[in-house]
């Protein structure tokens, strides 16, 4: 039975690195007799180091992978600290640590990577939140099927460019808390929207902070039809767990200028299985 182990936005970091063994972990115990195959975009890989279980989670050396999704990775030794980059993205880790990061926001693995005989291994599911992987995972082949997506193209027109612009400091804005920037851009309709949420929310003496602690933005996508922004969100707890947001932004010129009309949650912190 295949069960989906996550579901995002941005590859994988899961790699093989060769550095000095500071954590050795006995993969011998931890292996099942069949080991543990990884196919990318319906490619199955030939790794040099098999994936291996430990504690109940699929982890996996990958170098290859990051090779074939142009990754540049680098290795820290007296940090310990892996960081990988591809495109804007750039993601940390630091061995034997559950928190790592992406673009400075922080993420909570299921497993601490772990240096086994000389490479890192970590945790498969962090494949979504790292670089927007679609990771599946075949019980009965025992594989792990990797599918890589993309960011959704904006249109190139000039008016779709400008509110993409526009709509990513709308997603950050809620990524950072700040509520600011997003009532900066808002038409006096907007504003009034906001200003009775934010008085629900903290009374008469109102702030610009906005959103939650947890679960928090990770990452996030967006589409543009039109004069309309849809806004996907990854977010995450420190259980961890993964959720989906989705939220529209609609557009309106006011001036000469965009500026935000109206928006709306269209799906709320759904669990990510």
């Amino acid at each position: 039975m295949k069960k989906l182990l996550s579901l995002s936005m941005t590859l994988a970091l899961l790699t093989s690195f060769a550095m000095s063994p500071s954590v050795q972990v006995q993969a011998e115990s931890s292996q099942q007799p069949t080991p543990i195959k990884v196919a990318i975009n319906g490619n199955q890989l030939e790794l040099e180091n098999d994936p291996v279980v430990i504690n109940g989670q699929a982890m996996v050396p990958v170098r290859a992978i990051f090779e074939k999704l142009g990754a540049q990775v680098s290795w820290d030794d007296a940090a310990k600290t892996i960081t990988a980059v591809k495109g804007m993205d750039q993601i940390r880790m630091t061995q034997q640590e559950r928190s790592a990061s992406k673009n400075n926001i922080n993420v909570i693995l299921e497993a601490p990577p772990v240096n086994l005989n000389g490479r890192v291994f970590a945790p498969v599911r962090f494949l979504s939140v790292a670089f927007g992987a679609t990771v599946v995972w075949d019980d009965a082949n025992r594989t792990v099927t990797i599918e890589t997506k993309e960011k959704t193209p904006i249109p190139d027109d000039p008016q779709s460019q400008e509110i993409a612009g526009l709509a990513d400091i709308w997603a950050t804005a809620l990524q950072t808390r700040d509520g600011k920037p997003r009532y900066e851009m808002m038409s006096a309709k907007a504003k009034e929207k906001f200003e009775l949420e934010q008085i629900a929310r903290g009374g008469e003496d109102w702030n610009f902070n906005i959103g939650v602690s947890s679960p928090w933005v990770v990452e996030f996508d967006i589409a543009i039809e039109g004069m309309t922004a849809e806004i996907t969100y990854l977010t995450q707890t420190s259980n961890p767990a993964f959720y989906e947001t989705k939220e529209k932004v609609i557009f309106t010129e006011d001036n000469g200028r965009f500026v935000v009309d109206d928006y709306q949650t269209i799906l709320e912190d759904a669990l990510i299985e």
